[in-house]
């Protein structure tokens, strides 16, 4: 079978070839690479196609529950709520496309470029959702849909994501994992045409992966350093680089996550600088818990970076059960299980103890701010120099700001280590908070649920995870 090898118009570095000194030169100055581990990395990977936020195993086991009625109801109940997601109905039901030149997100005064990304955001949770929909149904019209979406962007979107305001990188970001992720699921389609799936492919490369690997190298060269930028920036970059790496049977590309996540990333989506300092449960459950890096912030970019990290936790993942010699591709378990401990870091502070889907009812877990454990940081810590972004700011205790609102992934955490009390418990660590979340928000649903049951919203935080993993993942 003839291989086509995809091409970065940005050159992409092995980490594992590459000759490390202390500082590589690049267009804004240089950037400290003197704290560079190189880890063990296989010399081949094996591509088990489809392989995203779920794998072969996932798509046929749900496929059958489906079809012979024994899914449990909460995965039914998703299953009808993304049938009728405004993502997969209506003006998004793959007879329209709201393709453009050029994606551009953020305040800018270009007049060439001006904001325009929630065309690329809708239509990538379309392209998304059309895509899971066919492989767990079969039915061509949600196919149809999906390519449709895939195909015209490709073709459409030449500029691709522009540099006129910082947070085009998020868009790059938190869009290009969708996409991907969508042509991931739709790369098994007899009628997607080799050529067009090509295309689609390197468009991804060449108009998404660039983007991402630029910022997590050279940060848009900000003068006070990597770690400027909160920990979701490099969060979805890394996820979108290495969906992108995946879909494009890219070996580097997913090198250059596994070394920038576990061991060697400047910036803070590194996973020592991602989940920051280990504390005891105050509840008193006898569990480790670790604050993550935003967790002084508003609470719904808190909950944001912990799901993106589930995400790319389970996008690994499912890569690593193929590669299982591939010790540092199993991102749950780095660490002794720090994401985990982040994430029930998150689930604690947050919870209410009423019982509606929202989590607006009841008494917080932990109803005093100031007891929840916190090590503050101190005024310039991220951004040594001075910067005008928050991130200067010192973080004296816990973000109480947005507490309590809920976003879709903690479903990812929960069926990955539910099976695992005896090596969690060695650890000190669980998922009691992580399960409470889970079961009261399920079903989780996802950008476009209808009624919007569990205030997800439609703005950009609504697409910032792809949701919908109950139907995935929930097994009773």
């Amino acid at each position: 079978m003839k291989k086509t090898f995809f091409k970065s118009n940005i050159m992409v570095v092995l980490l594992g070839a590459l000759t490390i000194t202390s500082c590589q030169e690049n267009e804004y100055g240089s950037v400290d690479l003197s704290d560079y581990v190189k880890p063990e990395v296989p010399s081949e990977i094996v591509w088990n196609h489809p392989s995203t936020m779920y794998g072969v195993s996932d798509f046929a086991r749900v496929k059958e529950a489906i079809a012979n009625g024994t899914a449990p109801q909460a995965v039914k109940d998703e299953l009808t709520a993304l049938r009728s997601s405004a993502y997969t109905t209506g003006n998004y039901d793959g007879s329209e496309v709201h393709a453009t030149e050029w994606i551009t997100r953020g305040s800018t005064s270009s007049t060439q470029y001006p904001q325009n990304y929630s065309n690329a955001m809708r239509d990538a949770a379309a392209a998304y959702q059309h895509a899971l929909l066919w492989k767990i149904t079969g039915e061509e019209a949600h196919a149809t849909a999906a390519l449709n979406f895939l195909n015209t962007w490709a073709k459409v979107c030449t500029v691709g994501v522009t540099d006129v305001a910082s947070d085009c990188v998020l868009a790059a970001g938190a869009q290009g994992f969708t996409f991907a992720a969508a042509g991931e699921m739709m790369r098994d389609y007899s009628g997607w045409s080799i050529a067009d799936r090509t295309a689609f492919i390197q468009w991804m490369v060449d108009k998404f992966a660039a983007k991402n690997y630029k910022f997590l190298m050279y940060h848009n060269g900000v003068t006070c350093g990597p770690m400027h930028y909160w920990s979701n920036w490099d969060m979805v970059s890394l996820l979108s680089y290495l969906q992108i790496g995946i879909l494009a049977e890219r070996k580097d590309m997913v090198d250059f996550v596994v070394t920038y996540f576990s061991t060697s990333g400047i910036g803070n989506g590194m996973i020592s600088k991602l989940c920051m300092d280990q504390h005891d449960d105050p509840l008193g459950s006898g569990e480790k818990i670790r604050q993550g890096q935003e967790s002084g912030r508003d609470q719904g970019h808190a909950q944001m970076a912990c799901m993106v990290a589930a995400q790319l936790c389970q996008v690994a993942d499912n890569l690593y059960k193929s590669n299982p010699t591939y010790a540092n591709l199993d991102f749950f378990s780095l660490n002794d299980y720090m994401v985990l401990q982040m994430a029930e870091y998150v689930a604690l502070t947050n919870l209410r103890d009423g019982a509606d889907i929202k989590n607006e009812s009841g008494n917080y877990l932990i109803p005093v701010v100031s007891n929840i454990p916190f090590t503050p940081i101190a005024e310039g810590y991220w951004c040594k120099g001075g910067s005008n972004h928050e991130a200067f700011n010192a973080h004296n205790n816990f973000g109480d700001a947005a507490r309590g609102t809920v976003r879709p992934s903690m479903e990812i955490f929960l069926h990955h280590f539910k099976g695992m009390t005896s090596e969690l418990s060695a650890k000190n660590t669980g998922i009691k908070y992580i399960k409470q979340y889970a079961d009261k928000i399920r079903p989780e649903g996802g950008a476009g649920e209808p009624g919007d049951v569990h205030g997800y919203g439609n703005n950009s935080g609504a697409f910032d995870q792809v949701g919908w993993n109950t139907l995935m993942l929930y097994q009773e």
